[in-house]
Formats: structure tokens, sequence, C-alpha cells
């Protein structure tokens, strides 16, 4: 069966550390991935962040789009007119021996349940010899797939059991806490963050028996914060029907309807201005807690200031309810600060005695966030 018949998943978090350890090894070359998952959870975004974040190179191949001859190549004559060679197809050369980039490397292929059978017997010899028209492929390539499952109805058909038997099977969890980082980092804007944050269903409800063409996962939301973008959130005529061209008419609605509460969230400029008197949301205003986090973590994030990035966490215990506190330090600590290639901006944060004082606190949260 296309995917993996079981209810153990795994985040990309997981996912990074086993490729990681695979190809910081000798056993890339006897072991392939197979990455299973619905429709726009972000598979092979996934792959290719994991392979730039371990240091690796990725190259996609669209099996879907593939016949025979673009996995084994064409024949050509060498010695004569009866004699023949297969020569390697071009794009597979960079995955093999010779190849002028010779670093780790995960060769994905796309979307492997939806190619034509044919295709499926050249790439079981691909897989099972490890080699293109008789070029071998590098040790140190680590040969993946990723596909929709079947009951997904997403034009997926069954591996054949011998090619299915190669690979190491992981079906991928959608996790909002790894959505939130990767969009923070990826400027999909605040307002759609903030919705995701309060209603953890809007980042993925995909039913394959209801017929919606439209429906919100993590790849249809980013597109989302594209339309908000390019049609802005006060031309509510146009953007209503985008977004429901998005991802369904019940995103689209709800999402507008979030938006109302923009005027009621404490100005992050005020919080980090006087993050011990500035004011706070009330209890019971969840969508107001929610939007004034997260406005005033993206806060942090574009102006990375090391100064403002301390006045938020200072101001993050005083938020109503102590997980929101968390997600706030959880998210620039780990989101932002880790992340960002700014040394005078990370040092400014974690070497201040402000940032030491308030660790301890922290310290468990940020630590199960890793």
């Amino acid at each position: 069966m296309a995917g993996l018949t079981t209810d153990f998943e795994v985040s990309i978090w997981q996912l990074k550390g086993i490729v990681r350890s695979l190809l910081a090894s000798e056993h890339a070359k006897t072991t392939s991935i197979a990455l299973w998952g619905p429709p726009g959870i972000g598979k092979t975004h996934a792959m290719e962040q994991v392979a730039r974040e371990i240091g690796a190179k990725c190259k996609v191949f669209l099996t879907a789009t593939m016949d025979p001859t673009d996995v084994v190549g064409v024949p050509h004559p060498i010695l004569g007119p009866d004699v023949t060679k297969f020569f390697p197809p071009e794009d597979f050369v960079e995955i093999c021996e010779g190849a002028k980039y010779d670093g780790p490397m995960v060769a994905l292929f796309d979307d492997m349940p939806a190619c034509q059978e044919q295709v499926f017997a050249a790439l079981f010899r691909m897989f099972q010899q490890r080699e293109v028209a008789g070029r071998k492929i590098r040790d140190n390539v680590l040969l993946c797939a990723t596909g929709n499952r079947v009951e997904d109805k997403a034009g997926a058909q069954d591996l054949p059991t011998p090619l299915a038997n190669r690979f190491v099977h992981f079906n991928l969890r959608v996790d909002a806490d790894e959505w939130r980082t990767w969009a923070i980092q990826n400027d999909v804007c605040e307002e759609i963050v903030s919705f995701v944050r309060v209603n953890g269903n809007m980042l993925h409800r995909f039913d394959p028996g209801s017929g919606e063409l439209a429906f919100p996962t993590p790849r249809s939301v980013a597109k989302a914060s594209d339309l908000c973008k390019a049609i802005g959130f006060d031309n509510t005529g146009d953007l209503r029907p985008a977004l429901i061209g998005c991802c369904g008419e019940g995103w689209g609605t709800e999402f507008l309807s979030f938006l109302k509460v923009r005027d009621k969230l404490i100005p992050p400029a005020e919080i980090v201005a006087n993050p011990e008197k500035a004011r706070i949301p009330k209890e019971n205003d969840i969508d107001v807690i929610f939007s004034t986090i997260t406005s005033l973590i993206y806060h942090v994030k574009k102006n990375m200031k090391a100064r403002e990035a301390i006045n938020a966490l200072i101001y993050a215990p005083r938020i109503p309810h102590p997980e929101m506190g968390i997600i706030v330090a959880r998210d620039i600590v780990m989101g932002i600060v880790m992340h960002c290639e700014n040394d005078e901006f990370r040092s400014g944060v974690l070497g201040a005695p402000a940032f030491r004082d308030m660790l301890p606190k922290f310290r468990k949260y940020l630590k199960d966030s890793n």
C-alpha cells in the first residue's frame, strides 16, 4: 500500500536527526527513506529544509512526469552498429561518481506513487543497484521518496512491494509548533500565524471524501499569506474570494472575522519601550492575547535589536496564562535568536544580564522545544 499503515508519525525535527545520522555515517549508501502523508503538509519542503539545515544539497526528481528513459537513459552505439551503451540522463549525473559536486546530497524522488508503472521498474533497478546507466551513485547520496497515500485520493497508487521493501518508511506529522517556527522565519504574515495559534485545526483540515478542492494545509495556508500581502487586508471584497479559493469557505470566513481583533492588540512598540508597565490583554480575550504575542514576536524578528528582544522576554511573564509567556520565550529564543546569523544580535541577547536572570524560569521549556 502507498503509505505506511501505522498511526506512528514523525516530526520534521525527528526526521532531521535521522537524515543527519545517515549522511554522517556509511549507511546512506544502504538506506533509502520514504516520506508519506496527505497532500499539502510539506513533505517535499520538509526534505529540502532538512537537507539545507544539515549542510547537504537536495536534488528533486519529479517522478510523476518521468518516463523510463528519464531514469535509465537511452542507448547509443559505441563499438559499431551492433553494440550499444546506456548513457545516464543529465539530471542523474549530479548524484553519481565523477560529478563536479561531490558533497553530501539528498536525492528526492517526489510524488513517487503517482509515476507510471514502467517507471517503477526502472526505479527499482536504480534503488537496488544504486547505479544509473552503469554509473555508480555516490556513497554520500541518500535516496529518498515522498508520496501521498492511496486513501487520500490524490492520484497515488500502491508501490510494488519489491520497491517498497527498499525503503525505511515514515509518516510525516503536521506539527503546528514547527510550522509556526518556520512561518516566522519565512515571513508568513503575522495575522495568519496568530489565527493558526488560536485555531489549531485551521492549519490542516483535509477530508479526502469531501470532494473539496480548497482546504487548509500548511502549503495552502502559506499561500494565503501571499494573497494577503498582494491584495491587502483592507480590500476584503477581493481578499474574501481569494482566501476561500485558497483554503476553503470556512477558513476564509473565520480568518476575516479573526482580523477584527487586530484593533485590540497591544502594540509591540509599546511593549518593547516599557515592558514592565506596558498594558496587558484581558485574561479572557484569548484571540487578543494570541494576536499580541505574535505581533510582538514578529516585531523582534523584523527589527533584530537585542534590547527589544530582551524587553519582549521581560514582558512575557506578565502575559495572562503562563503558557503564553512560554510561547514568546520559545519563539524568540529558539525561533529567532538561535537561528540568527547576526552575531552581534545573538550575543547581545544571550549575553545580557536580564536574559541570564530569566533563563532559569524558561530553561525547561526552551530545552523541551529544541
